[in-house]
């Protein structure tokens, strides 16, 4: 998932998870809560930096140890310590912890429905891991964010509820883009058993903009098979 989209379900979560009544058990303000929301879930994007470094190194340590789940405890006391110095000791740090830790705790699932793969288990193991049901880019996923921001803004009186609302919004519509990622994937298999091709691996990818749309990969005997379907043409 592309930073901006990552900072802004920052903010979302910030703002779903704000209590009532935050003036008088010393919580952050809503601005603050909202802003560090935002940074703390662009965070672990800084690993760019690596790109500076050469792509092989950029591939081989992109979404690593700032994406861990492992470290994301750690990351999350630092990102604290750094807000409390930030803000100039207005808050302390443990009033950071939780937003932070929420922050990035949803760009790594951000990470994850994409088809890349995210190192979640570093330093321990570099497997990735992916559940590849969103592209990369997704102006669906980054319109569902951005409209449930505005309306909570919009209507303050009620912008918990609405901001409670767009994260249903947005799991409801990663659901259903599993779905029909599992409709892909019967396609290709049907497809690999009318040509007898029984070990073959299949993999369903999301494309571009539309949802309905998947890139198939049947590979067998060392050989690559890759199509593109319409889910909502195929079905018809």
């Amino acid at each position: 998932m592309d930073t901006l989209t990552h900072a802004l379900s920052g903010m979302l979560v910030a703002r779903a998870s704000r209590r009532q009544n935050p003036q008088t058990d010393g919580y952050l303000s809503l601005r603050t809560r909202m802003a560090v929301g935002f940074l703390a879930s662009a965070f672990p994007d800084i690993d760019f930096i690596f790109w500076f470094f050469g792509d092989l190194n950029y591939l081989n340590h992109h979404r690593g140890m700032t994406h861990s789940v492992i470290l994301l405890p750690i990351w999350a006391l630092l990102l604290s310590m750094a807000f409390a110095g930030l803000w100039r000791g207005r808050y302390h740090w443990r009033q950071f912890y939780l937003v932070s830790a929420m922050g990035l705790g949803i760009h790594i699932l951000g990470d994850i429905i994409t088809a890349y793969g995210t190192m979640i288990l570093a330093p321990f193991s570099m497997m990735k891991f992916a559940f590849p049901t969103t592209f990369i880019l997704d102006p669906w996923f980054t319109g569902i964010i951005l409209l449930a921001l505005l309306l909570a803004w919009g209507f303050r009186s009620q912008s918990k509820n609405i901001a409670i609302a767009g994260l249903v919004v947005l799991v409801s519509y990663v659901g259903y883009q599993a779905s029909l990622q599992q409709r892909a994937m019967e396609i290709a298999q049907a497809y690999a058993q009318q040509k007898g091709w029984q070990t073959a691996k299949i993999d369903a990818l999301p494309q571009f903009l539309l949802p309905y749309h998947w890139k198939l990969v049947i590979s067998h005997e060392d050989k690559y098979h890759v199509a593109y379907v319409n889910i909502r043409k195929t079905a018809q």
